[in-house]
């Protein structure tokens, strides 16, 4: 399975640059679906909840959300690419367009 850069490096941007990521994500590892689902795990306490907005300083919160909806966002690219990758692999076709546009990828 080939990534398509654009998402390799929104990959990067969000669950580092670590050695595993990068080698899953050159290698075409189904792993790097199993990092994006695992990560869209929100650990906010309720504690830390109300804690912020005791202290009226909720950013901290926002940003772990924030980072959750682009983490979901990314599996949810993640399980469109491998699903694609899988219906080619089985029919020898493609399965639609965004099959289509990561296709372009192996030519």
């Amino acid at each position: 399975m080939l990534y398509p850069e654009d998402f390799k490096q929104k990959v990067i941007s969000v669950l580092g640059d670590n050695e595993t990521i990068i080698k899953g994500l050159d290698s075409g590892s189904e792993i790097i679906g199993r990092y994006l689902n695992d990560s869209s795990y929100l650990n906010i306490s309720a504690k830390e909840i109300v804690d912020a907005f005791e202290k009226g300083d909720i950013n901290d919160i926002y940003l772990k959300a924030k980072r959750k909806l682009i983490i979901e966002e990314l599996y949810r690219e993640w399980i469109d690419l491998y699903q694609c990758f899988e219906y080619e692999e089985s029919h020898g076709e493609y399965l639609d367009s965004v099959c289509c546009n990561y296709m372009k990828l192996k030519k």
